[in-house]
């Protein structure tokens, strides 16, 4: 689950949901690189930064084919490889 694309935006919109997805789910909530509780690197966020380390995430973590939910501005990144 991803939040969206603002510095101020963070994992905790997804809190209610979580709670009830993980009854049946195994679930990831992330905070985006420079938005809630991540680091902020002095550097240039771009929308293919965010696809590298998303796509990064499910590679190595996931590690599996998996089902993504994001909202707001963070939609425009996570649609890949439908």
């Amino acid at each position: 689950m991803i939040h969206d694309l603002h510095p101020s935006s963070s994992n905790y919109e997804w809190k209610k949901l979580v709670a009830a997805l993980e009854k049946h789910y195994t679930v990831y909530t992330l905070d985006l690189l420079g938005c809630g509780r991540s680091d902020k690197p002095k550097i240039t966020y771009t929308n293919f930064l965010y696809v590298q380390l998303i796509t990064d995430f499910v590679k190595n973590v996931i590690r599996q084919k998996t089902n993504v939910i994001s909202t707001g501005l963070s939609a425009s990144f996570t649609l890949w490889h439908v």
